[in-house]
């Protein structure tokens, strides 16, 4: 699914380029509404699905890494799992690094491993699978990763995923949540923000 986020008059040229890739099977590109977008992801995600998700930030897709991502995803356990590409760039790019939460502010692409299986399904396979993949990228990723697809076991990817904010968010954290109620994105282990910190 390609999707053009910008200006209008700017979308056709951008969507030229990935539409001149090959000739589709199927193709229903126009303007829609984000609901509507997302809900055409409905039909593939049906109640019931149980979700593995990791992540890894990379550079750029060199012919290394597309050999791995074409690897892994050959050896997905089952339809449900697959491996998202999201570029990140242009305006995001020029947003100050201190006018965000956001610890990574240069172009990148996030990876994001899903392994969703049906409650059926064997959850070893998929965990197993999503776990092998995000380790054979890790060589190639920068440091962090997408916080909204980390985990609350992920605790070095979580300490770098905010670059030099972490304190600052651990400091409105405990202003704002001091029982920490909303545990949804994870923020970094403060020994491991602190062992971070201690200079070498």
């Amino acid at each position: 699914m390609l999707v053009w986020s910008g200006e209008p008059q700017y979308a056709d040229a951008a969507l030229a380029d990935v539409l001149g890739l090959g000739t589709p099977l199927t193709s229903t590109v126009g303007p829609t509404t984000q609901k509507d977008l997302l809900e055409q992801f409905d039909q593939h995600v049906p109640d019931g699905m149980h979700w593995d998700i990791r992540t890894r930030s990379v550079a750029a897709l060199t012919p290394d890494l597309i050999d791995l991502l074409i690897g892994s995803a050959e050896k997905r356990p089952g339809p449900g799992a697959g491996i998202g590409l999201r570029q990140f760039h242009g305006a995001a790019t020029r947003v100050g690094v201190d006018d965000t939460a956001f610890g990574l502010r240069t172009g990148h692409l996030a990876v994001e491993i899903a392994a969703g299986r049906g409650p059926d399904e064997d959850h070893g396979a998929y965990r197993d699978w999503a776990d092998d993949v995000s380790t054979a990228l890790a060589p190639h990723a920068l440091p962090g990763g997408y916080p909204n697809f980390l985990g609350p076991d992920q605790h070095e990817q979580i300490a770098h995923a905010y670059g030099t904010h972490a304190a600052r968010l651990m400091a409105a954290k405990d202003s704002y949540d001091p029982d920490h109620i909303f545990t949804a994105t994870p923020l970094p282990d403060r020994g491991m923000l602190e062992a971070l910190a201690e200079p070498e």
